[in-house]
């Protein structure tokens, strides 16, 4: 895309600058709202009943998290 493509705020992604693609965005970020829609989505979508059969017949494995020898 070219500059001339742009937006009068130098954004050349189609609907940013009205927040079309995606919505408008909200004056404060609010992390909670944020997590909210993410959980719904899941539940909308059974994300995690879905991955866990996607994954079914994977290896196991184990996942160590933090400082070693604490």
């Amino acid at each position: 895309m070219s500059t001339d493509d742009a937006d009068e705020s130098g954004n050349d992604t189609p609907g940013a600058a009205d927040g079309g693609r995606f919505g408008a965005l909200p004056d404060q970020y609010d992390p909670d709202a944020v997590e909210d829609r993410v959980f719904d989505r899941w539940d909308e979508t059974n994300a995690y009943e879905r991955t866990v059969e996607h994954h079914a017949d994977d290896p196991d494995y184990f996942f160590v998290d933090g400082p070693p020898y604490t």
